[in-house]
């Protein structure tokens, strides 16, 4: 008997479900209860609510329709493999051998031209795909088709197609008929009669109809005691008709979630309106009314799918209506919108109360913004409702790989102590993302497939290197791959596997950094180019095995790709990929798990090639497709109703009850989702009851979402752009929501309790004006728990942070400063005060490694070069060293830069020579300065001291920072230079002034002088210990010459530090400054205490010219 029970609670189905279980239990206490379901959340939770219902969940299976059926042939058909012969992947490489045989046909014209236009043998593999995916679904539901094709009866397929060109479809139906008939023909010469006609679903059917219909004794025994079918919305026709007739012999209970108990799903058929009639004892004048009457319209543009279902379901089988939910008219919004499904209201009237936040729609800017949202609305309602905990709540998204990152960067966040203190640490967990994108062994592996094309960059090699599997393989540590990385860059690696290549040599090839890195063990980079290459110094000692490491590990990924290149039969791919495996990875017991998965996953795809004979060899790129389609298949579901709050992929048929459901990224162009048909797919020219259809899919999914929340509905989308804010419009399910509830508000302005658009970032003000809650019209209340973000937006005392003192204690003040220090201090006072007091460093973000040869040099890499060339007579023997370290450019290139390298250090050399040739001596400097009457020492010593002069250099051209440190240099020269000498001293300061040479030195300037300006410095120094110092330190001369009348002097200067000294390369400080205090900084202050450092200074200089 085939019982069908409806109700639009679940809970009700569980303890129905329950009740058959306790009360009628199995006549065989050992025999299993069979409960199909289609989602594995949905067994977890089912499993989950017997064992709180009755103490245990035991002697329980779920399985899945699909496989539950075919289980049941095998009961009855002993022949049936455990795997349908005519399975989806066995048909794709049986197409894989037969659509190349066909493509001259006439009929295969279109493939033909498809697969010519590029001869890939990945495109005929997807093809093949395409097409297999195909016949399975013409299996299931149009199985008489098949057998059609098979007696070469076009015309019926022909007669069910309407309004379109038949002439159209009918090459379709050849080709498609041809390679179906081809496959039924192969698969009869390799499978034993019995099996094939056992395993063929378009006959298996009838012949399993006609064995119940003849059952043996034994073979009743064999069926199963009963089946419940739980949580289901759909199921194929075929699948239900095999299902009843299975109920003729055994009970079947189907538990079907209905949104109303009235007839919600008239689809205007007589017939159901007429059994309707003869069971509920309907007047054929209530009949004819209830033809006539639309109910409720978001149940009418929603409930297709399961209403169709239904309609199916009490056309042909006994209902019986469980306990409907009833939602009182005071209730929340949410109730009174499901009572008005419930009731089929076509035009309820809505209230909302203050506090009624049942249903929820927030507008967003990103999908990070999304989840910052819904983590602060969550921590909201934990502070409301102290019941509520993490288990109780679903948050579900189109595509939970998209927001994953974004949820774990938000939630993990508050994981460690300090946050969990302060009790904003919410446990949560994801499911249903692709094992293969978050298991690094299976991602790293998968990744192997592009060395094929893989130019060998540095980059991808040590991100590959960095699997703790491979490195535990390598006996490697973290410190050690932090050394390697070093090493790597060092040694000049880009990318590239060998030097010689077929026009040029490439020295940033690993071939000749592992050879580098080789001889450094034996000898050193002064040794010059020994067999054509230059040692690296540092791979030698206790750390030179690391050397042979990665030469190992590169060696055996060039092997790899050597093999990648060339095509292999399955057999080969097969033992060759589980070697590898076992030579690149550890198998501890960490990773043995995903090891042994990966292998089994390897054998099972190839499992298919081989029960399909196929011996033709195959590309890498048809492997890697494989593989990934196979991995791609695990998800990870362990995760589900684990207690916390549940992150995981909106999938049908996992309507399952919770207090909160939330559903992330509700935008227009996401959801419903697009369904993708291909041109030869006939079952969307001739539709039938019971097809699926992604879009009705989706739009049930949608409606079974709110059903199955409780207390709150939650639903989020993009809802402005990042780049210019303009509106983005929701899904259009939200949008009929929207419009529905609007539509019957008994007040309109009610709405905006419902919808929030949210500021673009977390830190926004409108997050935290009045107490932290901000009203706004149209923008609905937002609560943020957001408190590090509070000190930013205060509105007193916030925005002159820096300008208060840092607290000093008297011992702390220092008396004795270092030469270098008060350079430093005057070069950039705002970094000096961030390093030096705060303990901040700011660095300029990894750019990355470069993944190609070097064919350009950057200024810091020419002017280390020019330094070297400086100081050596032996030019062509340090570029051609530089050459084979990878420091100069690649091929032709690097005859011109080695030329313009030459002719810039020349005239350099020419000017120094004097100075070159000479060994230079320390000027040393001991000064005591006298500070508001006290007295500090300042000692240091000043390099290249020649005999009666200081002469320093750098092959760069001048920088502002050159020329403070050449006059603090300067003065300390005349302080410390005895009035008593005979010889006067003098101070020079070389540098490159594009193709000549200049030099810099001062006009002379008293020994009074010099030590008052000293003491200012040092005075300024001492008020840098508590206070900061903002000045103008860069395009000093720049900023003097053009200095504007005294009434625009202080835009000028806030001008100038928001230009100039941001674009500086230490701007990252002054930056930061500016984006706290810009408003509220003295710029006529800081413009004052420049001309008190620099003035003098700038006024000073004396530029020359070398001849």
């Amino acid at each position: 008997m085939f019982t069908v029970y409806y109700s639009n609670q679940l809970a009700h189905h569980k303890d129905k479900l329950v009740e058959l279980l306790q009360h009628f239990p199995n006549a065989d206490p050992f025999s299993q209860e069979t409960v199909l379901v289609q989602s594995v959340g949905m067994e977890q939770w089912l499993r989950k609510e017997i064992a709180q219902s009755v103490g245990i969940s035991a002697s329980i299976e779920f399985p899945f329709p699909t496989s539950f059926v075919w289980q049941q042939y095998r009961v009855l058909f002993p022949d049936l493999p455990k795997e349908n012969i005519f399975s989806r992947a066995t048909m794709a490489w049986r197409l894989m051998r037969l659509i190349p045989k066909y493509l001259s046909h006439p009929d295969f014209s279109a493939l033909n031209h498809y697969l010519k236009e590029n001869n890939d043998q990945v495109k005929l593999y997807l093809l093949a795909n395409k097409v297999a995916d195909l016949f399975d679904q013409y299996l299931v539901y149009r199985p008489d088709w098949l057998m059609a094709w098979e007696h070469n009866d076009f015309e019926k397929i022909l007669g069910e197609f309407k309004n379109i060109n038949k002439e159209d479809l009918l090459s379709s139906i050849k080709w498609q008929a041809i390679l179906w008939n081809e496959i039924v023909n192969e698969t009869k010469l390799n499978k034993e009669e019995s099996k094939f006609n056992a395993s063929h679903r378009a006959y298996l059917k009838d012949r399993y109809f006609e064995k119940l219909d003849s059952l043996t004794l034994l073979e009743k025994n064999k069926l199963p005691q009963r089946i419940f079918i739980f949580g289901i919305s759909t199921l194929p026709l075929s699948q239900l008709e095999v299902l009843g007739k299975l109920s003729e012999h055994i009970d079947i209970h189907l538990f079907f979630t209905s949104p109303s108990g009235l007839d919600w799903w008239n689809d205007k058929e007589a017939l159901v309106y007429e059994k309707l009639a003869l069971r509920e004892k309907i007047s054929f004048e209530e009949l004819k009314q209830a033809v006539e009457f639309s109910g409720n319209p978001l149940l009418s543009m929603w409930g297709k799918q399961g209403g169709s279902f239904f309609a199916q379901l009490v056309e042909q089988y006994e209902v019986e209506e469980l306990e409907f939910g009833q939602f009182a008219e005071e209730e929340t919004l949410l109730a009174q919108l499901k009572g008005s499904f419930a009731d089929l209201e076509p035009s309820p009237t809505f209230s909302v109360s203050e506090n009624d936040h049942s249903i929820q729609i927030h507008a967003c800017h990103s999908e990070m913004r999304e989840v910052e949202v819904l983590h602060n609305k969550l921590l909201q309602l934990f502070e409301q409702n102290p019941e509520l905990s993490p288990k109780d709540i679903i948050v579900m998204s189109t595509d939970i790989e998209k927001y994953a990152p974004y949820i774990s960067a938000v939630f993990s966040r508050y994981k460690n102590e300090e946050y969990q203190s302060s009790s904003r640490y919410i446990p949560f967990t994801i499911s249903d993302q692709r094992v293969r994108l978050i298991d690094p062994i299976l991602s790293s592996f998968l990744q192997l497939f592009s060395f094929k094309e893989n130019q060998f960059t540095a980059e991808n090699i040590l991100a590959l290197l960095s699997v703790q599997a491979i490195q535990d393989k390598l006996n490697l540590n973290q410190e050690k791959f932090e050394m390697i990385k070093s090493w790597v860059s060092s040694v000049g690696i880009r990318a590239g596997l060998n030097i010689d290549n077929q026009t040029w040599q490439n020295y940033n090839a690993w071939e000749n950094g592992l050879d580098r890195l080789l001889l450094g063990q034996s000898l050193s980079e002064d040794e010059g180019i020994w067999q054509n290459s230059v040692a690296f110094n540092q791979s030698y000692g206790l750390t030179a095995e690391l050397s042979g490491v990665l030469s190992y590990f590169v060696e055996q990924l060039s092997e790899w790709r050597a093999y990648l290149i060339e095509s292999h039969n399955a057999q080969e791919w097969q033992s060759t990929l589980k070697a590898f495996i076992d030579k690149l990875y550890s198998e501890r017991d960490d990773y043995a798990e995903t090891i042994l998965n990966l292998k089994q996953t390897i054998d099972k795809a190839f499992g298919y090639i081989e029960e399909v004979n196929f011996i033709e060899k195959l590309t890498s790129e048809v492997i890697e497709n494989l593989l990934t389609e196979a991995l791609d298949i695990q998800s990870n579901h362990l995760n589900f109703l684990a207690g916390k709050v549940n992150f995981c992929t909106l999938l049908p048929m996992r309507a399952i009850p919770f207090k909160v459901v939330c559903l992330l990224g509700m935008n227009e162009q996401d959801f419903p989702r697009q369904q993708r048909t291909n041109s030869f797919d006939l079952m969307q020219y001739s539709y039938r009851k019971g097809d699926r259809s992604k879009r009705d899919d989706d739009r049930y999914l949608f409606l079974e979402a709110l059903l199955s929340a409780q207390q709150i509905f939650y639903v989020s989308y993009i809802g402005n752009s990042l780049k210019d804010n303009k509106e983005k419009l929701p899904s259009v399910l939200l949008s009929q929501l929207q419009d529905f509830i609007i539509e019957h508000l008994a007040d309109k302005s009610d709405f905006e309790r419902i919808f929030t658009r949210h500021s673009m970032t977390i830190f926004s003000q409108d997050n935290f004006r009045d107490n932290h809650i901000y009203q706004q019209t149209g923008t609905g209340k937002y609560i943020s728990f957001d408190k590090e973000w509070i000190s930013l937006n205060q509105e007193v005392g916030s925005d002159k942070i820096f300008s208060m003192p840092i607290e000093l204690k008297e011992e702390n003040i220092p008396h004795t400063i270092s030469l270098q220090d008060l350079i430093s201090f005057l070069q950039n006072p705002i970094k000096h005060f961030f390093n030096h007091r705060l303990g901040i460093y700011f660095y300029n973000e990894d750019q990355g490694w470069q993944e190609t040869e070097n064919f350009e040099l950057s200024n810091l890499e020419q002017y280390t070069l020019l330094d070297k060339l400086l100081v050596t007579d032996q030019e062509e023997i340090l570029l051609e060293q530089e050459k084979r370290k990878g420091n100069l450019l690649s091929a032709a290139f690097s005859s011109f830069v080695e030329q313009e390298l030459s002719s810039t250090i020349k005239p350099i050399k020419k000017g120094l020579a004097t100075y070159l040739k000479r060994d230079a001596a320390l000027f040393e400097v001991d000064l005591g300065i006298d500070v508001n009457g006290l007295n500090f020492n300042l000692n240091g010593n000043i390099p290249n001291l020649f005999d009666n002069e200081i002469v320093q250099w750098r092959v760069g051209k001048l920088r502002d920072k050159d020329v403070i440190q050449s006059w603090v240099y300067y003065l300390a020269m005349v302080i410390a230079t005895s009035e008593n000498s005979e010889e006067i001293m003098s101070f020079k300061f070389y540098y490159r002034d594009k193709d000549k040479l200049a030099y810099l030195t001062f006009n002379p300037i008293s020994k009074n002088d010099a030590a008052t300006m000293l003491a200012q410095y040092i005075a300024e120094y001492l008020y840098s210990q508590k206070h900061l110092s903002i000045i103008i330190y860069d395009k000093l001369r720049e900023y003097f010459a053009e200095l504007p009348t005294e009434l625009e002097l202080a835009n000028y200067c806030q001008s100038y530090l928001l230009d100039a000294q941001c674009a500086h390369n230490d701007g990252a400080y002054i930056q930061r400054v500016l984006d706290q205090d810009v408003n509220h900084l003295d710029y006529l202050t800081i413009h004052d205490r420049t001309l008190v450092w620099f003035e003098k200074m700038v006024q000073s200089v004396v530029i020359t010219e070398v001849e």
